[in-house]
């Protein structure tokens, strides 16, 4: 296995001549994935690398707001953008019921699977928003969708304030429980999106 590396030196390349099988974890030029002709790009290094014996995988970006680091390429986006606790827009980061973030995914993700890759890998870290949140931000995006979401799911109209006060209850309740499985849903539903639209490659 190996990670983070700067720069492959002569010794790193002599130790890998005697293996039978390498795992490599590598970064990728943001502004090359987002504008360049990435598809076809990867398309012919695939296809040179399976010349010469080598099954690639693609290991993809697929969390939107990831940490922040997408962010400005994302703003480009023409997707239905998460709402914070206090109400805030948080352009840059995608809320999953949007319908125009599942097409999105569907379009990217057929892309990658059109490259011919053996397999393609999913981040483990599935997840659409994690630091630096405005109020609240990292419980979720509490849109007009979610909050009727959430109306469906437990019978019950709750503001954005009300729904965030439920959440911080430190007693479990059919609302919290609601809401996580909201959530789980949201990915869940994602996830068959992304799978199926690879499969029909």
């Amino acid at each position: 296995v190996i990670t983070d590396l700067g720069v492959v030196t002569r010794r790193i390349a002599t130790a890998l001549e005697s293996l039978a099988a390498a795992l490599f974890e590598a970064n990728h030029d943001e502004q090359m994935l987002w504008s360049g002709p990435y598809p076809h790009v990867l398309k012919k290094r695939i296809a040179q690398l399976k010349q010469q014996g080598i099954l690639a995988g693609i290991n993809s970006v697929s969390t939107i707001g990831h940490g922040g680091n997408m962010q400005d390429a994302e703003r480009l986006l023409d997707l239905d953008w998460w709402v914070a606790g206090n109400g805030q827009p948080l352009v840059g980061v995608a809320c999953p019921l949007g319908e125009r973030f599942g097409l999105w995914l569907e379009n990217y993700f057929r892309g990658l699977a059109e490259t011919g890759a053996l397999e393609i890998f999913i981040d483990d870290d599935l997840r659409l928003y994690n630091h630096g949140a405005p109020p609240q931000g990292d419980w979720g995006c509490f849109c007009d969708r979610h909050l009727a979401a959430m109306k469906t799911r437990t019978g019950r109209t709750l503001t954005r304030e009300q729904l965030i006060a439920e959440i911080a209850k430190r007693a479990p309740g059919p609302v919290q429980e609601g809401w996580v499985a909201l959530w789980k849903a949201n990915f869940l539903d994602l996830l068959a999106r992304i799978e199926k639209a690879v499969h029909a490659v």
